[in-house]
């Protein structure tokens, strides 16, 4: 009998990680006891800022193994202000306010600077290193960091950059798995 009992256990913990999986893509927004989800936090626009937030700091972990392995610096002030210049060109033409986008931007890269220096100083501590093929800054990340910029700049214009806005990014931010370091970084104003 013993055998059916942990055959019927382990049957009974698979249906129910099935059913958890199941439910978990429906859940958009986490909520605390108590806690009411207004319908600005779950907006389409605001899921399409944090998507494309998220975005920008994915790759961040591209750039960071590419400084990394070269021991190259994390800050690039000089990029910075090249990458801000062509944000404020962009924002012109989209018609999205130059000083918000400026600020906005500058939040997004404080927030890749963090993220990147969490990652180095843990495989500078010898947690596991990335499998990623070899890549160019120039050649395959600044491409997609060109794209995102402008859905980034596109997702700004749909939304207001707000306290409540503000807070679904960061929400979404953390469920993803961002230290609060990053988050506060991303979302912070100026």
């Amino acid at each position: 009998m013993r055998p059916i009992a942990r055959k019927g256990g382990q049957t009974l913990a698979l249906l129910a990680w099935v059913f958890v999986t199941a439910l978990l893509p429906a859940c958009t927004q986490w909520q605390t006891p108590g806690e009411t989800i207004s319908p600005e936090v779950a907006s389409p626009e605001n899921r399409i800022l944090a998507d494309a937030i998220a975005g920008r700091l994915a790759i961040g972990e591209s750039v960071a193994w590419v400084k990394y392995q070269n021991s190259a610096s994390i800050h690039d002030p000089v990029r910075e202000q090249a990458v801000l210049d062509q944000v404020a060109v962009k924002a012109a033409v989209l018609g999205v306010n130059a000083d918000l986008a400026r600020d906005f931007f500058t939040a997004q890269m404080a927030a890749s600077r963090q993220y990147q220096t969490e990652l180095t100083r843990l495989w500078t501590r010898g947690e596991t290193l990335p499998a990623m093929a070899p890549v160019d800054l120039a050649r395959d990340i600044r491409p997609k960091l060109d794209q995102l910029t402008g859905e980034l700049l596109t997702a700004l214009k749909s939304t207001s950059w707000d306290s409540v806005t503000r807070s679904a990014v960061a929400r979404e931010l953390r469920i993803r798995g961002y230290s609060n370091a990053v988050v506060s970084q991303a979302t912070s104003t100026r």
